[in-house]
């Protein structure tokens, strides 16, 4: 029987991937409103509980999730980057592991800090145009939509997923902490 129900879920993974993948492809037309409204309605799925999936699911639910609500402001959706994802899930254990919760490590850390050590401002980037990041983090929530849910009750953390500037998203967990981190960079 565990079996099937691993098969299940893989169905179910791969049926949701194709859901969000459609999605995605409306938004790239620039058919905001139909993404928008396909994009509510796979939020009002049942969300995704970390005990029981993979962090790339967890990854992959969060940037759904960020997605909808862009795109009810009808903004550009933003796409997994992987030194950003590096940053985020990097702080997301030390912030398990260190017993503390703050944007700043105890060691004074910052996101800028993070995320340029992860590599995201691409060798050696002098940025002439400029860049963007961000950090939201959450602790407890047990399930994705929950820590959507209190990220986009926050003034700060809702400012953060609905920039219009960031372009990219990184997204770590680990024992109940949760990371975000946002960039854009003009080359």
């Amino acid at each position: 029987m565990p079996a099937q129900g691993a098969a299940l879920s893989v169905r179910v993974q791969a049926r949701r991937e194709v859901r969000l993948e459609r999605i995605r492809a409306l938004l790239a037309r620039t058919n905001v409103r139909r993404a928008a409204r396909l994009a509510r309605a796979e939020v009002q799925r049942p969300s995704v509980h970390p005990a029981t999936t993979s962090l790339e699911a967890l990854r992959g639910a969060i940037l759904s999730l960020v997605n909808a609500e862009r795109g009810k402001e009808n903004l550009t959706p933003l796409t997994l980057n992987t030194f950003l994802t590096n940053a985020a899930q990097g702080y997301a254990e030390e912030l398990a592991q260190g017993n503390f919760f703050s944007h700043e490590s105890p060691s004074g850390v910052t996101p800028l800090d993070r995320i340029r050590n992860a590599g995201y401002f691409h060798p050696p980037c002098n940025c002439p145009q400029g860049y963007a990041i961000g950090e939201n983090i959450a602790k407890g929530q047990p399930t994705t939509e929950r820590v959507m849910q209190d990220w986009m009750q926050s003034e700060g953390h809702r400012a953060n997923i609905l920039n219009p500037h960031y372009k990219e998203l990184g997204v770590g967990f680990y024992e109940n902490h949760w990371v975000q981190t946002f960039g854009m960079v003009k080359q």
